[in-house]
């Protein structure tokens, strides 16, 4: 899995769960580890 889809999962993830999507906070820390 690259970095777009991980981002991709982890945005659908919050929208399902949270009913919001990532924060630019929240994909920077994706995107550092």
């Amino acid at each position: 899995m690259d970095l777009s889809q991980a981002l991709t999962v982890a945005n659908q993830a919050m929208l399902a769960q949270f009913d919001r999507g990532l924060s630019d906070v929240e994909t920077a820390i994706v995107k550092g580890s």
